[in-house]
């Protein structure tokens, strides 16, 4: 089975299990993937047997070869969402990459088929790819598989899908052993082909298989790159003399000689590219290989300085002034006092070009900000940020510039691989800024300040950590900053956070435009039901809040969105106002009780009605509407006790209250999960960020201990 037959199997086959389980048209669309990807997707999906009528769409601009019973179409995504065919289970559509951002918003509720999603079954791959070994064998390689997906190398499915073929062959054709083949199919994953401890007990547990190829990117895959393990480059020159001792010594073949020559003098060979050369490489034997690279003489370490001139000699020539190239030769270290004024100047004017060369950035970061702090809770971070800069204060009253970096460029926003967090960062904490107003200024650039969702940018960035930076200033420069330009800051510290890849609670901004569409008048007050996703990756073993794949949410997908207001049977408000009539009518509810219930429900829907809309698009956080509403839910039920506290009102009216924003858990243990926004979490959240402006503005006037500084608000 060729790579591409593996990918579109493996499409297919998870497809297969999603639809078996009886329901409505299902949507996906396939999105960011190349034509020959996405055509051979379609060709396979198009042909799954017996789970009803499935219709698959390429648009002819990802068209590559046979499609098999795929149609060809030009229809945008819009279109197929809002044009059903009766009969059918699923449609299957393809976006091209030009028309991502202009559909992007209606298709929330749509699971895309990307990178991301086709990695998230590791046992497919195996069951896919070796369909012709045992059910034993199929699951060492699964668990093989998983940990190489959690290491930190570079895997694509296109990456996979031909390591996967290669194994598949190795163990076919060549008779080997599993981890015998994996370590021979190594060059398909970048690597040297054999390296590694051949003792390793690779399908022992995910772990084990992560350690192992964590070892190898750090420990093998550098030689490839032409460099020590180290990081230091290894000179052309010094690695010609170690393979002309081997030809002498008749230690390597000429075909493998030639090879390594071949590396020494490809101009191509840098970090982010594959040449062909690599490839070349990375098929001659670990042992030949190792002997070459391990004993070769290293180049004499430069000085930070150097390293940093030669990036610039290298990528960016030119671009220097001779006062910079001065500078740079007599910086020597990366521990040297942070505050020296060239010091800065140099890390701003460079910044984006140091970040081309990751290690270097990383010695450049230490030296600027020390110890970056990092966290997955974003309210822990910006306080323990806050803290980090102002722990440098004398107390001469001076305030917080804080600063989102990059927030003031499209391609940061236009980010696919961070998109969830950042509409999550722009719902959630809107407001924010002006709580922590005056004393601290919160600079999150083009967050709130332009429609960044719809915008379509040719080059996104793909930077996978969102991170901050926070300057104590003198009060007067505060009004004058923006986008990250600081002159000369007393202090400034750093921040990196990294939320979780695939939370529950990223879908926030699809709920609360279904909570309140640009078309109502008034919010809808909603409950709902999800399903633990017994075909997750992780098994029945119930819903993980961190992982939106492992329920299946309310339009039953996979992207953990919880309100869905198509759903009449979710509308409470039409629930409640239908019962009052009814026990109105019925007598059990007298006329003025009636009046005073209907008149109570009415104010807390349009406070709830407000403090939706101010997350979407109004004063957010800084709205005192976030705890009225919860104050006029609490009156709503006094009002129910006075007049409706029999048991049918008690069933009819006060039950169904209950329901708001609390989504029942279909799965073996009887749960629920309280979306954000439930009326009690609504307010909550502005509680929260109350707390968290007092929490700031005491660190900032130093009012508070050591001890009383260990914040932890989630």
């Amino acid at each position: 089975m060729s790579p591409l037959e593996i990918i579109g199997q493996v499409t297919a086959t998870r497809l297969a299990d999603m639809l078996e389980r009886p329901g409505t048209r299902a949507l996906f669309g396939i999105m960011g993937l190349k034509p020959d990807v996405t055509s051979a997707i379609a060709r396979k999906v198009a042909a799954i047997p017996a789970v009803g009528k499935i219709e698959v769409f390429v648009h002819p601009s990802l068209k590559d070869g046979n499609i098999g019973a795929a149609q060809e179409s030009r229809r945008t995504a819009t279109w197929h969402r809002n044009h059903p065919t009766e009969g059918v289970r699923a449609a299957i559509f393809s976006v091209p990459a030009t028309q991502i951002r202009a559909v992007e918003q209606s298709l929330n509720h749509i699971t895309r088929i990307d990178e991301s999603w086709l990695l998230e079954r590791p046992d497919l791959w195996a069951q896919t790819a070796l369909a012709h070994s045992v059910e034993s064998t199929r699951k060492d390689f699964g668990t093989i598989l998983d940990g190489l997906i959690c290491s930190d190398l570079v895997v694509t499915p296109v990456l996979l899908a031909a390591f996967c073929a290669r194994v598949a062959t190795t163990m076919r054709d060549g008779g080997s052993m599993l981890e015998n083949a994996v370590r021979e199919s190594l060059p398909a994953l970048r690597l040297p082909r054999n390296a590694g401890d051949a003792k390793s007990t690779i399908a022992e547990s995910p772990g084990a298989a992560r350690d192992f190829f964590q070892r190898l990117r750090s420990e093998a895959q550098p030689y490839l790159y032409r460099r020590a393990r180290d990081g230091e480059t290894l000179a052309s020159g010094d690695l010609r003399r170690k393979l002309d001792d081997l030809r002498q010594t008749h230690a390597i073949s000429a075909d493998n000689a030639a090879r390594v020559d071949a590396l020494c003098d490809d101009r191509n060979v840098r970090d982010g590219q594959w040449s062909k050369a690599q490839a070349d490489a990375a098929e001659i034997p670990w042992d030949d290989l190792s002997a070459i690279f391990v004993s070769a003489k290293k180049t004499e370490k430069p000085s930070f300085g150097q390293e940093t001139k030669r990036l610039f000699d290298e990528q960016f020539r030119g671009t220097l002034t001779k006062e910079e190239t001065d500078f740079l030769e007599g910086l020597q270290s990366d521990v040297a006092k942070p505050g020296v004024k060239k010091i800065d100047d140099f890390f701003e004017t460079h910044r984006e070009r140091l970040k081309s060369r990751p290690p270097l950035y990383r010695r450049w970061e230490k030296l600027i900000f020390k110890q970056s702090i990092e966290v997955d809770d974003l309210t822990e971070g910006l306080l323990r940020l806050i803290d980090r800069v102002c722990s440098e204060d004398d107390g001469s009253g001076r305030v917080v510039y804080l600063w989102l970096r990059g927030s003031d460029q499209a391609s940061f926003w236009a980010n696919e691989k961070l998109k969830p967090q950042l509409l999550y960062l722009r719902d959630r904490y809107r407001g924010l800024a002006t709580l922590l107003a005056p004393a601290i200024k919160l600079d999150f650039g083009r967050c709130w300040a332009t429609d960044w969702e719809h915008e379509t940018i040719e080059s996104a960035s793909s930077t996978t950590t969102i991170e901050f930076e926070a300057f104590l200033v003198d009060v007067a420069d505060l009004p004058t900053l923006s986008s990250g330009k600081v002159g000369n800051p007393f202090a400034r510290a750093q921040m990196s956070w990294r939320p979780k890849p695939n939370a529950v609670g990223y879908a926030l901004q699809a709920e609360l435009r279904f909570l309140k569409p640009a078309s109502a008048v008034c919010a809808f007050l909603l409950t709902g039901s999800v399903a633990e996703n017994r075909r997750a990756r992780r098994g029945a073993s119930g819903i993980d809040l961190e992982d939106a794949g492992s329920l299946v949410d309310t339009f039953g997908m996979q992207a953990g969105v919880l309100a869905n207001s198509e759903d009449q049977r979710n509308h409470v408000c039409a629930r409640f106002e239908t019962a009052l009539g009814e026990l109105r009518g019925d007598a059990v509810i007298s006329d003025a009780g009636a009046v005073a219930i209907a008149a109570s429900f009415a104010t807390f829907r349009e406070r709830y009605t407000t403090a939706i809309s101010a997350l979407i698009d109004g004063d957010g956080l800084a709205d005192p509407a976030l705890i009225e509403q919860a104050e006029a839910y609490g009156r709503l039920f006094e009002t129910l006790y006075t007049h409706a506290a029999s048991e049918p009102g008690l069933r009819e009216l006060v039950a169904p209250l209950l329901e708001i924003g609390c989504i029942q858990v279909e799965g073996k243990r009887a749960a629920a999960i309280i979306a954000s926004w439930h009326p009690l979490r609504l307010a909550e959240i502005r509680a929260k960020a109350l707390q968290m402006a007092e929490a700031a503005t005491a660190i900032l006037t130093r009012q508070c201990c050591a001890a009383d500084r260990r914040w932890r608000l989630s």
